[in-house]
């Protein structure tokens, strides 16, 4: 058996939600079983390799990436700070903001479907489609899939957002009928979902990557979702922890 696992926080050491994954890992793998492991820490952009929270990086241990980050939000933290109304992807002083000029992941598409004949391809959609293509395959190729994911926001991070983006291929992850309904072709694939919070209740009003994520997988196919979750770590961090390795030591 193939295990895909996907760790999504942007914390390398004391995230609860890798910590959690691995000893889910631990408990479903075989010695048989191969795992194929992916860190969107590690190729997708946005915010990461932070060394605690809040976003706070002393100037002297910042990387470029850093730098680009924090310049990134200063503008857009300051954006909001400065406006009074704030219109949202809608075409008396505006402040405008493309974000398919200043971020990176799926952009400048020309149709829908991400289909860009090769000789219209720039150097970025080469990048974006090779990613895409490893993305497909990993999940094609995969029998379990384990997913741990930090609420951000009330919503998922950049990452998985871009992931999900990237993922969904047609004729490749779903499909469209006649009729324009869409049917999944990732079938047979079991999930488990590492969810973390620090205050957001997992499956209440306020959580948004839930049914966002349960959706996107049922979307490609995937049924058999089981949630692991370790919520609301701020307000009985050592409760929160217990009942999901209680959850995993569970799973036969």
């Amino acid at each position: 058996m193939k295990i895909y696992q996907i760790d999504t926080s942007a914390r390398k050491e004391g995230s609860t939600s890798r910590a959690l994954a691995k000893k889910l890992l631990d408990k479903i793998k075989k010695p048989e079983d191969e795992v194929v492991y992916r860190d969107l820490n590690d190729e997708m952009i946005f915010i990461s390799n932070l060394t605690e929270s809040g976003m706070k990086i002393p100037d002297g241990e910042q990387t470029e990436q850093h730098k680009k980050m924090f310049e990134m939000s200063d503008k857009l933290v300051m954006e909001l700070k400065e406006s009074d109304t704030i219109i949202i992807s809608v075409p008396i002083e505006v402040v405008y903001r493309d974000l398919n000029d200043e971020m990176i992941f799926i952009s400048n598409l020309t149709e829908s479907g991400m289909k860009i004949p090769d000789g219209e391809q720039t150097e970025q959609h080469k990048k974006m489609f090779e990613m895409s293509d490893k993305l497909v395959m990993e999940l094609k190729e995969s029998d379990t899939i384990i997913i741990s994911v930090p609420i951000y926001n009330f919503g998922p991070p950049a990452t998985l957002k871009a992931w999900a983006d990237l993922a969904a291929r047609v004729k490749e992850t779903f499909k469209y009928n006649e009729d324009g309904s869409r049917v999944g072709l990732l079938e047979d694939k079991q999930v488990y979902l590492i969810i973390t919070s620090g205050g957001t209740k997992i499956n209440s009003k306020d959580d948004f990557l839930t049914p966002w994520l349960t959706h996107v997988l049922n979307f490609f196919g995937i049924k058999k979702i089981d949630i692991i979750a370790a919520d609301q770590l701020a307000i009985d961090y050592e409760k929160s922890i217990k009942e999901a390795e209680s959850q995993i030591e569970n799973i036969i």
